[in-house]
């Protein structure tokens, strides 16, 4: 029989859920045929119906076992994972790639670029919020150029994403002016080199604006009348500066220190 023949055929080639789902497919046809076509009086093979409805009811659970076992299988591949895998292609303001910048998601360094510009970032699952976004940050110190892109991560493991540098130009000083003898010297003025001026408060503290990135280094002038004015150089964005104010009476000249 053509429709025996085929079914043996198909049971052969079992080898995947795929010709599990043919196999099941091909019975279901053929004990359909012969529960449909059944003529006692016939030579072919006749099976009673109730086994024949049992087997096909059988082939057709079958059939859809290659679907159930596939969604079980991807279902447990992703609560097994535990590592996400992000590959960030970090670009210079001209939008080529550059090597040697530093990828952070938070405050850690965790990966630098290679030649090709592209750096792995390892990021665990169990560190996500809830929503499953995240930031990284990209740092090139060397050339004051920062920049950042965020990603959402879900079934993917291993997604990419690409993150463009730029001069930020905004980073902010602050510090405390004081004199000899460390006594805060309020009213005094203060002055970035291309940035903001302004005034020490009666603390002696000052936060002000330059053109500068993070890292880059500006020249802060203070003056006050009666003390020798001072020109200091610090990195912007970075730890508080102290400059040190010396009184013109003293005949000490400036001071400074960091």
């Amino acid at each position: 029989m053509d429709g025996f023949d085929a079914l043996v055929k198909a049971i052969a080639n079992v080898n995947s859920g795929f010709t599990i789902a043919a196999y099941s497919i091909a019975a279901v046809v053929f004990l359909s045929r012969l529960v449909l076509t059944r003529d006692k009086s016939s030579s072919s093979i006749s099976i009673p119906p109730s086994l024949a409805w049992a087997v096909i009811i059988a082939m057709v659970i079958l059939g859809t076992l290659p679907t159930l076992a596939n969604t079980w299988l991807e279902h447990k591949r992703m609560n097994a994972l535990t590592v996400y895998r992000v590959t960030a292609l970090v670009l210079n303001p001209e939008g080529n790639p550059v090597s040697g910048a530093s990828l952070r998601t938070t405050t850690k360094n965790i990966a630098s670029t290679g030649p090709d510009g592209t750096a792995e970032v390892a990021i665990y699952k169990a560190t996500l919020p809830a929503d499953g976004k995240v930031t990284i940050y990209a740092d090139m110190e060397s050339e004051f150029l920062h920049g950042h892109s965020e990603i959402q991560l879900d079934k993917d493991p291993n997604p990419s994403l690409p993150i463009k540098l730029a001069a930020q130009g905004n980073a902010m000083v602050s510090g405390l002016v004081e004199d000899e003898r460390h006594h805060a010297v309020p009213d005094a003025t203060v002055s970035i080199l291309g940035g903001e001026s302004g005034r020490t408060q009666a603390d002696g503290m000052f936060s002000l604006k330059t053109n500068a990135s993070v890292g880059q280094e500006v020249r802060i002038h203070v003056e006050k009348l009666g003390y020798e004015a001072v020109d200091q150089e610090h990195p912007a964005g970075r730890e508080p500066v102290t400059i040190i104010l010396g009184h013109v009476s003293s005949n000490q000249g400036r001071h400074t220190r960091h």
